[in-house]
């Protein structure tokens, strides 16, 4: 491709604005070869190599323009978005205050402040901003949507209905407003408006994940349980991680000291006590693929899962409802066997509930592998009960103990970012 130095950097941000990012890209970094020491330039690559997620690149374009012109408060904002995006929070809080600190009238500097904040799961901080950069802008349609998300996520929901059809009264053909418009419909259990909101977003924008991700959990919420179980993740949501953590503690410190103290002909009690609390702790882990499994019974729905999603439904939601039916079976007929496969069915679905839609290949890896350990402790427990003399018990033991530190390892293994990365 060959370049005309004085038209390369126009030419650039032309294909930017139109979002053809990597052509865009080729044509700046033409611009660059000629002129080096263009602050503009450099941001231009940093936004178009951000768009393509090349963060890394991004960070070091945008710091060659910071480096340029330090005082340049645009420079640090849209460095604070990249540093989000390769999800180093606490650097990008401060590169957004200190783009505000150089511009505080800069409605972008506050936006970057509000997307750090809401990375950082803080709410207040993300209200203040937004309102902050509406104050500057009020059109600014990223702030105007970043308000809704903090009031929703604090409970105002009164303030949250409001501000979301003063803003599609303004501009009814916004994509983004209408899919935060779906989640506060979705969180107030209006799940009827929740899909007119989301069905609009994906019309005006066919290619928003999370418009469809809304619209997936609105066909689930049509079930009770479901949005029992939706109720609780907004709920949540709503608190900070350290709160998170000690209501799980809570719980588990409770039920551990609480069930024990019924005994006797109160014992049911207790028992009831353990099984809810399993039922609430493990249906976390796999709500998402049971809830893909019903939609696949509908025949209207299905069209709305992605090929991963309905293999997750396979792998995941059939095998606990099977599982539950298997271990109902083994019980009312005291059968070993069936009670064997319907706890290895749901112990498998607990590791492949984190494989198929998970985009860390290791993290896919490692959990599928525990799945397939799970079947097979199942397969070798049932074997060995049928043909007791035909196998080992000590390699029977010891694959099912590792196929269980494996299912339980999974619970917690989940909540590190880099072996689970959902799509």
């Amino acid at each position: 491709m060959s370049y005309d130095p004085s038209g390369n950097l126009a030419r650039g941000l032309l294909l930017k604005e139109q979002r053809r990012y990597a052509e865009a890209e080729e044509y700046i970094k033409g611009a660059l070869s000629t002129e080096p020491n263009n602050a503009l330039a450099f941001h231009a690559l940093a936004a178009c190599q951000f768009h393509q997620e090349k963060l890394n690149q991004a960070i070091d374009s945008i710091s060659q323009a910071i480096a340029l012109e330090p005082n340049e408060s645009d420079h640090r904002a849209l460095k604070s978005f990249i540093l989000v995006g390769a999800e180093k929070e606490n650097e990008a809080r401060n590169e957004a205050r200190e783009a505000v600190s150089l511009d505080p009238n800069s409605a972008y500097a506050h936006c970057a402040v509000a997307q750090a904040s809401m990375a950082m799961e803080k709410w207040p901080e993300t209200e203040e901003a937004a309102r902050m950069a509406l104050s500057i802008d009020p059109e600014n349609v990223f702030a105007g949507n970043a308000l809704a998300h903090a009031l929703r996520l604090q409970n105002k929901m009164a303030q949250n209905r409001a501000h979301v059809d003063d803003m599609l009264a303004r501009d009814p053909e916004d994509a983004y407003t209408h899919a935060t418009a779906g989640w506060a419909a979705l969180q107030s259990s209006d799940t009827r408006r929740a899909e007119d909101h989301f069905r609009e977003a994906l019309r005006l924008d066919p290619n928003m994940d999370g418009a469809r991700e809304g619209l997936l959990h609105s066909f689930k919420a049509r079930s009770v349980f479901y949005r029992a179980y939706l109720k609780y993740c907004f709920w949540m949501q709503r608190l900070s991680e350290k709160t998170r953590w000690a209501v799980i503690i809570g719980l588990m410190l409770f039920v551990r000291f609480v069930r024990p103290l019924f005994t006797g002909a109160a014992a049911p009690i207790g028992i009831a006590i353990g099984a809810l609390y399993f039922l609430f702790v493990l249906w976390v882990h796999v709500a998402q693929g049971v809830g893909n499994f019903i939609l696949l019974t509908d025949r209207f729905a299905r069209y709305a899962l992605k090929f991963r999603e309905r293999v997750e439904a396979v792998f995941v939601g059939a095998p606990v409802v099977l599982g539950i039916i298997s271990l109902a079976a083994g019980f009312a007929l005291s059968s070993h066997i069936w009670t064997i496969l319907g706890s290895a069915m749901i112990g498998a679905a607990f590791p492949f509930a984190y494989t198929f839609t998970n985009e860390s290949r290791a993290g896919a890896l490692l959990f599928g592998g525990a799945g397939l350990l799970a079947i097979l402790a199942g397969g070798l427990e049932i074997f060995a009960t049928l043909r007791p003399d035909a196998i080992d018990p000590g390699l029977v033991n010891s694959v099912t103990t590792f196929a269980i530190v494996g299912v339980v390892g999974t619970t917690w293994l989940c909540n590190v970012r880099a072996l689970n990365q959902p799509m």
